[in-house]
């Protein structure tokens, strides 16, 4: 049987929030048992949904075509305890990147009105819910910028690897 409350604690994203406001959060989750080689999004659709990863895996890519072997970049690969798609939500933009599953996965979705309306509650817990969006988005830019460098000055290299802010 899943527990929401204990993915979402594994996960890096929300493993400070108290037990009170994971089960608040675990009570919009919709749980989802996704076969390998499915398609969650496609780069530049809408953004309609954030993705906690309970179990299996998911490779985030750019470019042509909806099959791993068509990506034209690989940005990620994510397994569980990583949440990602969050990004698109808070800037209310599309996704920059595509999300393929690449082994048989377990994943709660929350929908973006629930997550935009935790956003808005300007309560406790929405202000623990930005803190906690801040620190990995911080952190993950550092990540990427750390990256970068060490990709040399190639534009390319450098560009993939700022292109994986937001997805590691």
């Amino acid at each position: 049987m899943s527990d929401p409350v204990a993915a979402l604690r594994a996960s890096s994203l929300f493993n400070a929030l108290d037990e009170d406001e994971l089960a608040r959060l675990a009570e919009l989750l919709e749980l989802a048992e996704v076969p390998k080689n499915t398609l969650l999004f496609a780069e530049g659709s809408p953004a309609d949904a954030v993705y906690f990863i309970e179990s299996g895996q998911v490779r985030i890519g750019k470019g042509e075509g909806m099959a791993p072997s068509r990506f034209a970049r690989f940005l990620a690969t994510l397994g569980p305890g990583d949440v990602f798609g969050e990004l698109a939500l808070v800037l209310e933009g599309v996704r920059t990147a595509g999300a393929l599953v690449t082994e048989d996965a377990r994943l709660y979705k929350m929908p973006k009105a629930d997550f935009q309306g935790l956003l808005e509650a300007r309560d406790e817990f929405s202000w623990h819910l930005h803190q906690a969006l801040l620190v990995q988005a911080s952190e993950r830019l550092r990540d990427a910028l750390a990256q970068a460098a060490d990709g040399g000055n190639d534009p390319a290299t450098m560009n993939d690897r700022i292109l994986s802010f937001g997805w590691r």
